[in-house]
């Protein structure tokens, strides 16, 4: 599976790297609904997290990529409101790379339960991803999710977004 390159230092704190399958971001041209994704995750030590960063495959369409952080409720599979919001640029030169969003530090706690979420609302793009299968998960705790206007929340227990979130080095 290709793990692609980083450019960008900081000690990780919840990864998954694998892509294998592509999925797909913002508004299809021509297509009838938006869509976006989400990944939820658990942290693996306390931290003040700076950067998270996703796995672009393909950019059909540039644009203004916006990333939500939100902590997770596991047990009623619930998202909790937004902990912070950042965008970045999105350019055909981020195809096969990871596009970095510049998070002001935020404070996550070991074992706490977190969810990401990428949409755009003018551009469309493929994200890397990683299908698994019950024997082999590609991400141990989390799974992927995804929001349209015509299908408000879907979770999928065997896929994972291909994602890095790291902390203040």
């Amino acid at each position: 599976m290709n793990t692609g390159k980083s450019n960008q230092e900081g000690r990780s704190v919840a990864e998954q790297t694998e892509h294998n399958i592509t999925g797909w971001v913002g508004q299809r041209p021509g297509g009838p609904k938006h869509i976006s994704r989400g990944q939820t995750f658990k942290i693996l030590r306390e931290a003040e997290i700076n950067r998270v960063e996703v796995f672009t495959e393909l950019v059909m369409h540039p644009g203004t990529v916006t990333l939500t952080l939100h902590k997770y409720d596991p047990e009623s599979g619930s998202w909790g409101p937004e902990l912070t919001k950042v965008s970045t640029s999105l350019t055909s030169a981020n195809d096969g790379m990871w596009l970095g969003f510049e998070v002001p530090k935020l404070h996550v706690v070991k074992d706490g339960t977190y969810g990401l979420r990428i949409e755009s609302q003018d551009s469309y793009f493929g994200v890397g991803e990683a299908a698994g299968s019950a024997n082999r998960p590609p991400i141990a705790v989390g799974q992927e999710w995804i929001f349209s206007e015509n299908n408000p929340l879907k979770a999928f227990k065997y896929f994972s977004l291909s994602f890095k979130v790291k902390a203040v080095a």
